[in-house]
């Protein structure tokens, strides 16, 4: 009854499957499924890579706006620098200006001094005093000439600062540029427009 089975007879033909023998059409079917299974993978993994490198770019994009928004940032710092520089310089010049009348005063008086030192060499008291006076006026004349140099030294400080600013803008020009060169719009106010 169980012909080899632990099952009897008519419980194994009950419990089997009956299905028609396979076609010729069949393989191929299977081929067409197993083809497309493996396009759709192919697919489904270029889509997962593209993902990916559109998640890449984002972030990318994210971090030349943050930069961009620093060089923005440090640009407005230098443009400040740069303003105040510029009207310390006026201020120094005005100063230099200054010291040069009060110099060229002091000539003057200096000069006066030993136009009456000269007339009056007879008179040993007014000569004595009026040789302090030179000495006083030539000693003022030094100082105010060690002041204009100072004066000078800092206004040279000055011109190589504004130098420097000039060369950090127009860095910061170029970078733009090429970021413009790069696809990447650039606002005024530092920041990017959101890639599509």
């Amino acid at each position: 009854d169980t012909m080899g089975c632990i099952k009897p007879l008519h419980q194994f033909l009950r419990d089997a499957e009956f299905r028609e023998p396979p076609s010729l059409e069949e393989p191929a079917s299977l081929e067409r499924n197993v083809a497309a299974t493996t396009v759709e993978d192919g697919m489904h993994v270029r889509l997962q890579e593209v993902t990916s490198e559109r998640d890449s770019l984002v972030a990318r994009v994210l971090t030349l706006q943050g930069d961009i928004r620093e060089r923005d940032h440090v640009a407005a710092e230098l443009l400040g620098k740069l303003c105040e520089a510029g009207s310390v310089s006026d201020d120094v010049d005005h100063r230099v200006q200054c010291l040069e009348s009060q110099v060229h005063a002091r000539d003057a008086v200096a000069s006066s001094l030993c136009t009456l030192l000269s007339e009056s060499a007879a008179d040993g008291l007014k000569a004595s005093d009026l040789s302090r006076q030179l000495c006083d006026s030539e000693a003022a004349r030094e100082s105010f000439a060690l002041k204009l140099q100072h004066a000078e030294s800092q206004v040279e400080d000055l011109h190589r600062r504004l130098a420097v600013a000039e060369d950090v803008a127009e860095s910061l020009e170029q970078r733009s540029l090429h970021f413009q060169q790069l696809g990447i719009p650039v606002a005024i106010d530092g920041a990017m427009d959101d890639p599509e």
